[in-house]
């Protein structure tokens, strides 16, 4: 059974050209990421990728989770940072 990276990423505000404010940056390049786990299963909801994770669903709504065509990535909504990633990489869901 084919076995998916769990990522943490390190991202940087980048507002070159948008209109955001510095304190609220609406873009963010991925500087770095690490390995911190696998799994067997990309989520397809919230909650499922928390638990995956080992968190605790109760804070689902403070992150939202989308397809980047490569990753199933956690998102803050506060900020919209990119936090956490599932590498699919060419596997489609």
């Amino acid at each position: 059974m084919k076995t998916y990276r769990i990522l943490s990423i390190d991202a940087w505000a980048d507002c070159c050209g948008c209109e955001c404010e510095e304190s609220k940056p609406n873009c963010w390049t991925w500087n770095n990421w690490h390995q911190i786990g696998e799994c067997k299963e990309i989520p397809e909801t919230i909650e499922r990728a928390l638990e995956l994770m080992g968190e605790d669903i109760k804070h689902a709504d403070k992150f939202y989770l989308g397809d980047d065509q490569y990753n199933m990535v956690i998102t803050t909504k506060e900020l919209n940072r990119p936090c956490y990633a599932f590498e699919y990489g060419s596997e489609y869901l």
